[in-house]
């Protein structure tokens, strides 16, 4: 955006750009009655372990058969499909089993979740009488922006206003909010994206973390300014290559979305997209 254009937003516009960038990912964060009720009585994650047991992802697939096996011992049914070795260190495994295909199944669904974590914040607040210093509507407009982080592009206009009254006589802008919040997440790219205490917490990741893992260490070049954003990448691996290349065509039609995204009022960025094709010897 530039100084110049950071200085112009008013408090409110601030208050939702941070606000957002805090709250946005907090679908991905369960608490203990969630996530035994998602391993008892939730039948969409049952069907996701069954066809995890399919899945082309090796560490996926024998996290999911680990825990069939495991599950199968204790309730006395036969064994069936592949024999799961279960060493002096299974407990330690069976954590890391159940961590990964927890966070696997709550990934795809963590927008929509976030927005359910605010609604349930302000019926909470409600129900204990509490009258919290933001309003609920501002509220529920965090909760609905951090939703379309994850969502169609098209959404932004159906289920957001261009502009609304924000602190006082202040004004903000959700649809801006909302295009900034997604491209800014997008732009979360950098080499130390991971954090490698965590995966050496962890041991090997999957798959398809790992290729993203690589993506991240690919990146040679990024600039980001005010007319354009600059990224390049090198990978003798062509998994890696792939994913960086749909990372550069995702990224690019975002930029292409919010400068052609017009309402007749303004909602856009000015922008160009500058990309330097990914090489491969």
């Amino acid at each position: 955006m530039g100084r110049k254009r950071v200085k112009e937003l008013s408090a409110s516009d601030l208050w939702l750009l941070l606000e957002c960038a805090y709250f946005h990912d907090t679908g991905m964060a369960l608490s203990n009655e969630e996530i035994r009720e998602l391993w008892t009585g939730n039948n969409e994650f049952k069907s996701f372990l069954y066809t995890a047991m399919e899945n082309n992802d090796f560490v996926k697939k024998q996290a999911a058969l680990y825990y069939k096996q495991m599950n199968d011992l204790l309730a006395g049914r036969k064994l069936s499909g592949p024999k799961i070795e279960f060493p002096l260190d299974w407990p330690v495994e069976m954590e890391k089993n159940i961590t990964l295909l927890t966070g696997e199944f709550i990934r795809k669904n963590h927008p929509q979740k976030a927005r359910e974590n605010m609604e349930r914040r302000i019926g909470e607040n409600e129900s204990r009488k509490i009258n919290n210093v933001i309003g609920k509507r501002l509220n529920i407009l965090v909760g609905k922006v951090s939703e379309l982080h994850g969502g169609e592009y098209a959404d932004i206009r159906k289920k957001l206003k261009y502009k609304e009254l924000g602190f006082g006589t202040d004004y903000l802008h959700p649809q801006f909010a909302a295009v900034m919040l997604r491209l800014g997440d997008l732009l979360d790219i950098d080499n130390n994206r991971f954090n490698v205490r965590a995966i050496e917490h962890f041991g090997k990741l999957p798959v398809l973390s790992e290729t993203h893992y690589k993506k991240h260490k690919a990146l040679t070049n990024f600039c980001i300014e005010e007319q354009q954003i600059m990224a390049e990448s090198f990978s003798d691996t062509e998994e890696v290559c792939r994913v960086t290349g749909e990372w550069f065509q995702w990224l690019d039609s975002e930029v292409n979305n919010i400068i052609c995204g017009r309402n007749g009022r303004g909602m856009h960025q000015q922008s160009v997209s500058n990309w330097k094709e990914l090489e491969k010897p």
